[in-house]
């Protein structure tokens, strides 16, 4: 087998569950969410905060200040805060954040690298994302849910890297030149169909092969984005009757499907090493 998954278990380097809104938090709806997250953020286990800055204040009026004081310079608006906990990488011994949970003016997203079932992840978007979507959902209505996979694969030194000892030939969602291309590529594609729940899915599968270097020896990775979109347009005149629970488990069937989506792209063998052919 000249293809390895990235963990002897599975091969899913990072996953991650968005909630969109259609419009932006107004900022006393924002604080009220940021505050129900951090309670959440820290019974999960994700004691650390940070935030991010984007955009500019602009002060009007004279410029600079009283004589031989210089202006200040333009803020940057705090629009999302981060809750997380890290873990150590095993070769280097750095610290990398392994959960985190964005709470940011237009979305929430609870991604993660340390990815081990389903159950456990689905367990924590309940615990995590339930209230403060619940608080949000008085004042927006949703744009889109997101579910998004990102597996890997390392290439041994044994042989061509050839992506037909890893995907799956005659998949029409590859495209038929990465089978026997030794250079790099990509091969990118979505489409949308009905789904459960929501006005429209969307499917996309993004597969890369990229060069990396280990201990000083060159080698090479593929890996495979998965995602799956569910799309809602909302009847402005219609009260909001969707909450907060019954969104997050759309994440279920979205799940399902994702998982249809990898194991249509992969090679049987590759499926078995990975836990979806018992």
């Amino acid at each position: 087998m000249s293809w390895n998954p990235l963990h002897q278990a599975h091969s899913i380097e990072s996953a991650s569950a968005a909630i969109n809104f259609a419009e932006p938090l107004s900022d006393l709806i924002w604080r009220r969410v940021v505050r129900e997250g951090e309670s959440r953020a820290a019974a999960a286990g994700l004691p650390s905060r940070s935030q991010a800055r984007s955009g500019f204040h602009l002060s009007i009026g004279p410029v600079g200040g009283p004589a031989g004081m210089a202006a200040a310079p333009p803020q940057l608006e705090i629009d999302t805060i981060r809750f997380y906990r890290s873990n150590a990488e095993e070769d280097s011994n750095q610290f990398f954040p392994a959960e985190t949970l964005s709470i940011g003016k237009g979305s929430i997203v609870y991604h993660t690298k340390a990815y081990t079932r389903w159950e456990a992840f689905a367990s924590q978007l309940q615990s995590l994302l339930t209230e403060p979507l619940g608080i949000a959902l008085e004042a927006v209505y949703l744009s889109n849910l997101r579910l998004e996979y990102r597996d890997v694969f390392r290439h041994s030194p044994e042989g061509p890297a050839l992506a037909s000892t890893l995907l799956r030939a005659g998949s029409d969602l590859l495209a038929p030149h990465i089978f026997s291309r030794e250079a790099l590529f990509h091969s990118h594609t979505g489409f949308f169909e009905d789904g459960p729940d929501c006005d429209q899915r969307l499917i996309q599968v993004n597969v890369d092969a990229n060069e990396i270097i280990e201990n000083d020896v060159p080698g090479r990775v593929i890996s495979i984005m998965t995602a799956v979109q569910d799309n809602f347009h909302p009847d402005l005149e219609l009260e909001r009757s969707r909450g907060s629970s019954a969104a997050i488990s759309n994440f279920n069937s979205m799940h399902v499907r994702s998982a249809e989506v990898f194991r249509s792209v992969i090679s049987d063998e590759i499926a078995t090493r990975v836990g979806m052919i018992p």
